[in-house]
């Protein structure tokens, strides 16, 4: 990546453009050293065509650091408005922690390369009924629940 320009790093053709914040916001991860940044660039067949028929791609970040600095890292994201998924296509077997997802109550942290077993939901599987929260309807009175152990953010009532 040079500038907002994204480039393969093979031959140096260059892929696309990202706008200014997202280079700001990459630059500052980039730029704290405890942060590694592994991209990958998913364009052709991977992309959706706009009404104005440009290919639009997207970029996959995959950051790998020292566990404390997850939190760190996990307000930045959100801060700037972007949030962390599992990733896919890791280049390293590390233990897998994601500090924006609840994490197992027996402290159990995958791998990364486990994680590549997970596929995304497809369309196909989303058949539902017509009205999917009528199973969890009642009209007993429910108490306020405790807060779950593993949830690391304050509920707002």
């Amino acid at each position: 990546m040079s500038g907002n320009t994204v480039q393969r790093c093979s031959d140096g053709q260059i892929l696309g453009q990202l706008d200014d914040y997202a280079v700001q916001v990459l630059a500052t991860l980039a730029g704290d050293g405890d942060i590694e940044l592994q991209l990958r660039c998913l364009i052709g067949g991977e992309a959706r065509r706009t009404q104005s028929k440009k290919a639009v791609g997207s970029l996959e970040v995959i950051l790998y650091g020292p566990r404390s600095r997850a939190g760190h890292v996990g307000d930045f994201v959100g801060k700037c408005r972007y949030y962390l998924q599992d990733p896919s296509g890791c280049t390293r077997n590390v233990i897998y922690f994601n500090p924006q997802r609840l994490a197992s109550l027996d402290g159990y942290l995958p791998m990364t390369f486990d994680l590549e077993q997970h596929q995304p939901y497809a369309m196909d599987n989303l058949h539902a009924a017509n009205d999917i929260l009528a199973n969890f309807e009642t009209t007993d009175a429910l108490g306020q629940a405790e807060t779950p152990r593993a949830l690391r953010t304050e509920l707002q009532v």
